[in-house]
């Protein structure tokens, strides 16, 4: 039996609680909180708008920690309706449902979604929604954020959101701690998403006011925003609606990233996470859909084997999991094209003597990842 979390002793939770439930160790959660320990295995990852995004992988210990705070603190709370991300049952399908018919689109993206929500939100998260007191208050922010490299963008967007607490916080705090900077929620932890949702729960709120003040959709889905006629809308009036909407996210002590503000009107594609919304139902893009018939296609020609060497990736169960993957958002979006992928794909699986070799390797390279974590 998993020992839990008891949400209703916030009066005289302490750390203790989390020593017994994730077995850790005591002078390792004490490390982390006074940040002379980072737990976390740090990678760069190529953008697709370029650049690199820094994920923040958190080893066993602190995933140990995490879990719990998830599990028994953070998801006794619900997330505005209008998030479609980090919310079990939710998705991005769901996400672009919303929009479905849309002759009018606006797209918006938070900059430095994650960096930008520090452990000064976080602290008062916990403070004040769930009660706990100060001290445990400030641990539980430290122990699921993370100092980094990027921690002093972190520093000039707080600056930037002229947080009220941020001094007293510093002060109380964090003056006594090395480094001084303020941590941040970390790619990669389990934590994050449900944090950051909660985080934004009145952003979400101030949109989805702003959202009726308009006749418009609202549907936000992490960092991205949108807004959705299914009236035309004049480029004075979609002036006004971005003018509006910048200041309500400015106002919630977030940052638009300008250079990924998107607008469009009746005539021009309209695309929610990917997905062409304009319509009587929703599509893949073209690019998508190549993609999985390009995959499919190099897996019947050369196999599997030979197709994950030249990709790069992590064996065959890798490649069959990604490619999978692949078929399964496609059957959401498209049930009648990703279901002819889809017999396809079991097809190859099932092609003759290739069968029982490759699902043994398939399930041998499965058990080995499993050892290795």
């Amino acid at each position: 039996m998993v020992e839990r979390l008891d949400p209703n002793l916030r009066s005289y939770f302490d750390l203790s609680s989390l020593v017994q439930v994730s077995g850790a160790d005591s002078g390792f959660i004490e490390d982390v909180v006074d940040r002379r320990l980072s737990p976390y295995y740090v990678s760069a990852v190529p953008k697709r708008t370029g650049g690199k995004r820094h994920i923040e992988k958190p080893n066993a210990e602190i995933l140990a920690i995490q879990q719990p705070i998830l599990r028994d603190i953070l998801m006794t709370r619900s997330p505005s309706e209008k998030v479609f991300s980090y919310v079990k049952g939710r998705s991005p399908v769901q996400c672009a449902r919303q929009h479905l018919g849309a002759r009018w689109l606006l797209r918006v993206d938070l900059k430095a979604f994650f960096y930008s929500i520090s452990e000064v939100d976080i602290y008062y998260l916990f403070l004040k929604e769930f009660g706990f007191k100060q001290l445990t208050a400030f641990q539980l922010a430290r122990l699921v954020t993370v100092v980094s490299d990027d921690s002093l963008e972190v520093s000039e967007v707080d600056l930037l959101k002229a947080h009220p607490h941020v001094s007293k916080y510093r002060s109380r705090y964090v003056a006594g701690y090395t480094p001084q900077v303020l941590g941040h929620l970390p790619h990669g932890a389990p934590t994050s998403g449900a944090l950051s949702n909660l985080v934004s729960r009145q952003l979400d709120h101030a949109i989805a006011a702003l959202a009726v003040q308009h006749e418009l959709v609202f549907a936000r889905y992490s960092d991205d925003i949108y807004l959705s006629a299914r009236r035309p809308i004049t480029r004075t009036q979609s002036t006004k609606v971005l003018s509006d909407l910048s200041g309500v996210i400015r106002g919630n002590g977030f940052v638009v990233n300008q250079t990924k503000t998107r607008m469009s009107f009746e005539d021009d594609k309209k695309l929610v996470l990917g997905i062409h919304v304009d319509g009587d139902r929703l599509r893949l893009r073209r690019e998508y859909r190549d993609r999985i018939d390009y995959e499919l296609h190099m897996i019947e020609t050369h196999g599997a084997e030979s197709h994950a060497q030249k990709r790069g990736d992590k064996g065959v169960a890798f490649l069959l999991g990604r490619v999978s993957g692949l078929i399964a958002h496609a059957q959401d979006v498209d049930p009648e094209w990703g279901r002819g992928r889809r017999a396809r794909f079991r097809a190859i699986l099932m092609d003759g003597k290739s069968t029982e070799a490759l699902l043994h390797k398939h399930l041998t390279e499965r058990r080995e990842r499993l050892r290795s974590t």
